[in-house]
């Protein structure tokens, strides 16, 4: 059995422009993609995963004021805004 080789064809100029058209268009700060990102809650297996941070140190940031606050969503459930957590995550300074 024989394999084809596909042949590459270089994009167009007027694709070229097209798609320089939509990264133009395309939201310039974190905040206005995080903007654009629908409401979500997630719980707290997602946080700690998005984190790196232990369950006591998630709650104790949160009672500090230093980490968004979770949110009831129903009698035995709580979660935190997706957004919030990304803001926070974004918002840690860069290490070295």
């Amino acid at each position: 059995m024989q394999h084809e080789r596909v042949r590459r064809v270089p994009p167009s100029r007027q694709e070229r422009a097209s798609r320089s058209e939509r990264l133009d268009t395309a939201p310039a700060s974190r905040s206005e993609r995080l903007d654009a990102v629908p409401l979500r809650f997630i719980r707290f297996a997602a946080v700690r995963d998005r984190t790196g941070l232990s369950r006591s140190t998630i709650w104790r940031l949160e009672r500090q004021g230093v980490f968004p606050k979770h949110r009831r969503i129903s009698p035995n459930a709580v979660g935190w805004l997706e957004q919030e957590v990304s803001e926070w995550v974004l918002g840690r300074p860069k290490a070295g």
